[in-house]
């Protein structure tokens, strides 16, 4: 498990192997996977929010929401914003959140960003007056608040949030990062795509660069047998993060070509489809014949 560009010394020792049965959420498990060797995989999510047109302007008349604004929802974490602060993570975390900020910055020029959570790095220097900060919400106002936009940005690829509301039909776009250099393969490093000015900049002044899709932490390399082949990436959109052309483009793309959004949805209904083919947890227990009085298969 890579955290932080290193692997997890503690989690290398354990050995799954020794638990017995295991339940395997999708997602974010790929739900064409057989179930074998003790591994089952079932429905994450047996509920959705309701998501139309609709429901998109009564949210929005009732949160006080302009009809006329494009609306992307982003959200943050207290354990997102405390991470370990060795000098490596702090100034690839630095770097990481001015792109980050310099994203929603240019997004939020003519749409509306609602941000969800502490503001953490984002109370340093001039805020754009289209981005709104909303604290913590309960969860029932934050699904109205989820209903009434148009997009959903995440770095966390294995959020429930995001599996809640990709999978209720909501566009989602998921910035990650794949590169990866350290000061001893820093200088064979080439960028596989063009970087603006700025985050050449940036790059260059970063001495180590770690790949994440649960961000500040890593778990690229982790996930990366989950990811493969997976159908939940036809339903969230990834980009690279230091990519940040390609970033916007697609992030504008969702909100202005209506070809796209058909097409996610498509990909959303053709993935709760394998969803209603995997079976519930409880199903899988009576099938391999869990007594669950004395927690222990029969």
């Amino acid at each position: 498990m890579d955290t932080y560009g290193f692997n997890a010394k503690t989690v290398s020792k354990v050995d799954i192997t020794k638990f017995g049965f295991r339940l395997t959420p999708c997602p974010i498990a790929n739900p064409l996977m057989k179930n074998e060797n003790n591994k089952y995989y079932y429905p994450l999510l047996d509920e959705f929010l309701p998501y139309n047109q609709d429901i998109k302007i009564k949210h929005r008349k009732e949160l006080n929401l302009p009809q006329n604004k494009r609306i992307i929802l982003i959200t943050s974490a207290v354990w997102q914003e405390t991470y370990k602060a060795y000098p490596h993570v702090t100034n690839f975390v630095n770097a990481a959140n001015k792109i980050y900020r310099n994203i929603l910055t240019r997004i939020a020029q003519n749409n509306i960003v609602l941000y969800v959570g502490p503001k953490g790095f984002f109370e340093e220097g001039n805020i754009p007056s289209n981005i709104h900060f909303l604290g913590q919400l309960s969860p029932d106002v934050f699904e109205k608040y989820a209903t009434a936009s148009d997009l959903f940005i995440t770095r966390n690829i294995t959020s429930t949030t995001l599996a809640k509301l990709a999978l209720s039909g909501i566009p989602s776009v998921m910035l990650k990062n794949s590169l990866f250099f350290t000061p001893k393969t820093k200088d064979k490093f080439k960028c596989p795509f063009k970087p603006t000015e700025q985050v050449e900049e940036i790059l260059n002044n970063l001495e180590m660069c770690y790949p994440y899709r649960m961000y500040p932490v890593g778990w690229y390399t982790f996930l990366e047998p989950v990811i493969k082949d997976n159908p939940y990436i036809n339903v969230v959109n990834e980009v690279e993060l230091f990519d940040e052309e390609r970033a916007v483009d697609t992030i504008w793309d969702i909100l202005e070509n209506r070809e796209t959004v058909d097409r996610i949805t498509e990909n959303v209904a053709r993935y709760r489809g394998m969803l209603d083919k995997l079976c519930t947890p409880s199903n899988i227990l009576e099938q391999i014949g869990y007594d669950e009085a004395n927690n222990c298969c029969l």
